[in-house]
């Protein structure tokens, strides 16, 4: 098992944001960039708190409920290209096993990130990710660029806990003011 604090990641990332802006006039600053450690899954509840421990990308436990998944998706013709992609670490496994083995941790889950997603989030009160994270999830449709509502429904997911996509040049939003100062 891989598992890891995302609040440590925001604490980090706010630490070295402070050293790298100290001296620096904060308002000429016009963007932050995240940049992204694909899979690593966060599990986040109605008010945005972690339920628990991120799985990470490395994170192996999956590996007999992928199997378990790959059998379900090849039957379905319209999403069996992600039979070929879905690996353990990866957010849908990761989904299944948390539904699968954390029952209640899964019944508090009203959204998920992806690993930086989960930063942005921290910065902007936003819940979304962008195209190349989604693409990689198993959970993406690549045919009409949207969650694929096969892999929901064969995971057992709500529409509601998928986070909103955009582009990877788009402003995923502005700063929360507390964060701004």
């Amino acid at each position: 098992w891989r598992e890891a604090d995302p609040r440590l990641w925001f604490e980090k990332t706010m630490t070295g944001l402070r050293v790298l802006l100290k001296g620096t006039d904060k308002k000429s600053i016009r963007a932050i960039g995240i940049t992204r450690q694909m899979h690593s899954t966060v599990f986040l509840d109605k008010d945005g708190k972690i339920i628990r421990p991120a799985i990470l990308w490395n994170d192996t436990r999956t590996s007999k409920e992928v199997w378990m998944l790959k059998e379900k998706i090849a039957e379905n013709r319209q999403i069996a290209c992600i039979s070929d992609i879905i690996s353990t670490g990866s957010p849908a496994a990761n989904l299944y096993w948390l539904r699968r083995h954390e029952a209640e941790q899964f019944q508090c889950m009203e959204h998920f990130l992806i690993g930086p997603d989960y930063l942005v989030f921290r910065l902007t009160g936003e819940y979304g990710t962008d195209y190349c994270e989604a693409s990689t999830s198993s959970l993406f449709d690549l045919k009409q660029r949207i969650w694929s509502e096969d892999m929901r429904r064969i995971l057992g997911l709500s529409p509601q806990i998928f986070p909103a996509i955009m582009g990877s040049a788009c402003a995923a939003g502005n700063l929360i003011p507390e964060i701004a100062e």
